[in-house]
């Protein structure tokens, strides 16, 4: 048993009242954050000055007396905010993430309080600023005994709102297997297996692609700035959240039937173009031959099997010395010696020949 910070997301009801102190606080959070990313980029391109958390937290109280409004609501969200924009920058310095964005009003909007800014008493939580409860509709059980860290409230462009609540809890492990497995995603099916087995691709745009079409030709014939086209961009929003939590939930009944261990290979390992029995590397193999016959050794391939058998060997050696040692890699490269240039240009180490 090991304790693991786990997030559990639930949507909720909001009331009217909810509704309005919900919306002013999210234009807060978005108001701080844009004023924190402006303030770092003007501090460095004109100074050359670095500001960090603690920089802009001091800069908050003068900022409050500019504009009263922000001290309408919880001081917690408004902190949190620009903890967000310095975990921001630390993704982007650390190659994890782009530059910073500016937030916009019509996206999807979220709030984060901390364990002093709400209260959680017998399965109800009470957020600041706020009289009752939030009507969470709990689909699936919240661990017992545990009580959330922070919680973080958001709304998406369908308007509906959602809490995801952090917790520590025990996480029992699963019983260890002996089993592996290699996946290829497809052009035609979603995953390809090295056991041969194809998951198909619902193909969930396909299916409401006439109905999505339809709303957003209403959507262009509104007069822009009207509530009539406010409706129909609401109309056009879930359908495109129908279509995102289809998928999802798909990905993660797979993902969770699939395995437990995932281990990634390199992106330019040649999966599809390596014979799996004697590690010959063709030269071409364009994406219209899903068959081919190895010159070396005349075995004959599946496109999409052969490449889900060349990552899991791939993979094994990944976790068993750190990948790098298989002949192929170092033969393909030398074949294609843009694509070397291409990876040391995306940061990417490109091994000796």
């Amino acid at each position: 048993m090991s304790k693991t910070k786990r997030a559990y997301k639930y949507r909720f009801y909001p009331t009217d009242e909810q509704k309005r102190i919900l919306a002013q606080t999210f234009g807060c959070c978005r108001f701080v954050y844009n004023w924190g990313l402006s303030t770092r980029k003007t501090a460095y391109s004109q100074h050359g000055e670095k500001l960090f958390y603690n920089d802009l937290s001091a800069m908050l109280p003068n900022l409050k007396k500019e504009h009263p409004w922000l001290s309408d609501i919880s001081s917690v969200p408004i902190q949190q905010s620009l903890r967000h924009l310095d975990r921001a920058y630390k993704n982007f310095f650390e190659g994890r993430a782009k530059y910073p964005t500016f937030k916009k009003r019509h996206g999807n909007q979220s709030a984060t309080y901390a364990s002093n800014a709400f209260t959680w008493e017998d399965g109800q939580l009470t957020l600041a600023k706020m009289d009752e409860p939030l009507a969470i509709t709990f689909h699936r059980a919240f661990p017992k005994g545990c009580k959330p860290s922070s919680v973080t409230v958001s709304k998406d462009c369908a308007n509906r709102y959602f809490v995801s609540m952090l917790v520590e809890e025990e996480i029992k492990p699963l019983m260890p297997v002996n089993a592996q497995v290699g996946l290829d995603l497809g052009l035609k099916s979603m995953v390809i297996l090295s056991t041969g087995e194809a998951v198909g691709n619902p193909r969930y745009y396909a299916k409401d692609e006439k109905r999505l079409a339809k709303a957003q030709r209403r959507h262009a014939r509104k007069k822009k700035g009207s509530k009539n086209r406010e409706k129909a961009r609401r109309k056009v929003a879930r359908v495109h959240a129908r279509i995102q939590d289809r998928r999802r939930d798909y990905q993660h009944k797979l993902s969770t039937r699939i395995g437990r261990t995932l281990i990634k290979i390199d992106r330019w390992y040649p999966s599809s173009k390596t014979c799996h029995d004697c590690k010959h590397v063709v030269e071409d193999l364009p994406l219209d031959v899903r068959e081919w016959v190895c010159p070396e050794c005349g075995v004959w391939h599946d496109r999409d099997i052969n490449a889900a058998r060349n990552i899991l060997a791939e993979g094994l050696s990944v976790s068993a010395c750190g990948g790098g040692v298989r002949p192929a890699r170092a033969k393909a490269r030398a074949g294609n010696p843009q694509r070397s240039r291409n990876a040391r240009s995306r940061g990417r180490e490109a091994p000796a020949l």
